[in-house]
């Protein structure tokens, strides 16, 4: 196994794919543990000290320790608001997060010679039936799409990649935890539909974080569309965990659709080649989920 002696840092261990990212490389091989360090917006030194813990606050990045960077550090950056609601409802504070306080944070950490993986989304690519691949143009209609974007378009430096994250699957996701609740609760679960996107499996972000870090040289892009192969909706993955469509479509309104299109047709130019395989198939991945259930 190749040595990887670096201080790799997760921002935003506790969202969904941080959790996802820090027990598969981290918990399961010694290797990658000895290296990684995380943040907190908790104020408290016993932590820090304690557990490789560094205090950061995006409403303040002005605060965080930037030298325990360098050129052998490695950012991986999910910390901010997700959810697109959110973001519309109080664009200040999102505006003042997702931008200000990323692009602070992002600017200083280049300064240092560090690497910056930034997680982005699809929703940067707007309304259109085109298909989206690394080259099309971005056009995003909501305002987390829209900060997402600025982020992308402040920074031109090779230390600076950005993965635009299609809908991860994967068995802890909060749709598939939403229908297995139904499930157990006996509720007939509501499904937004229409609702398309090129699934990716978990596994997948994984391995293009890793092999990322590895090959950041090797790849002269900035943008990766990390997706699968194939539009799947929600409806969809509800067939495969409903037992005989017990389930009810719900159209969720004007506003829901306003921020979010219905289907985003993505394909990638690199993600192959960036994990060296094709990604995971939708019916694998619910294999998977389904075995691991068990």
């Amino acid at each position: 196994m190749i040595s990887f002696r670096m201080d790799n840092f997760i921002i935003g261990k506790n969202s969904f794919i941080g959790q996802q990212i820090a027990k598969s490389l981290i918990q399961k091989n010694d290797q990658w543990g000895a290296d990684w360090k995380f943040t907190t917006s908790n104020f408290d030194q016993s932590i820090t000290e304690k557990n490789k813990f560094f205090y950061l606050d995006l409403e303040s990045p002005e605060n965080f320790d930037y030298s325990i960077l360098s050129n052998k550090s490695n950012i991986i950056l999910l910390a901010g608001i997700s959810s697109p609601d959110l973001c519309e409802e109080n664009k200040e504070f999102a505006h003042k997060i997702n931008f200000l306080g990323t692009k602070y944070f992002i600017n200083e950490c280049i300064k240092r010679g560090a690497r910056v993986l930034f997680f982005s989304s699809d929703l940067v690519y707007g309304k259109s039936d085109n298909i989206f691949d690394e080259n099309s143009l971005a056009e995003p209609v909501g305002f987390y799409g829209k900060l997402k974007r600025e982020i992308e378009n402040s920074f031109d430096s090779s230390n600076f990649k950005v993965f635009r994250l299609s809908y991860v699957l994967s068995q802890s996701d909060k749709y598939i935890d939403y229908l297995n609740r139904c499930i157990v609760d006996q509720i007939e679960p509501e499904i937004f539909h229409p609702l398309f996107r090129n699934i990716v499996y978990i596994d997948d972000v994984i391995e293009a974080t890793k092999n990322i870090l590895f090959k950041w040289h090797h790849f002269n892009n900035m943008i990766f569309n990390i997706c699968g192969e194939k539009s799947i909706s929600r409806k969809d993955i509800a067939d495969k965990i409903i037992k005989n469509n017990c389930y009810k479509i719900v159209n969720p309104g004007e506003k829901f659709w306003s921020i979010r299109p219905n289907n985003i047709k993505v394909s990638s130019l690199y993600f192959e080649s960036l994990i060296q395989r094709k990604p995971v198939s939708f019916s694998n991945a619910m294999r998977i989920i389904k075995h691991k259930k068990k």
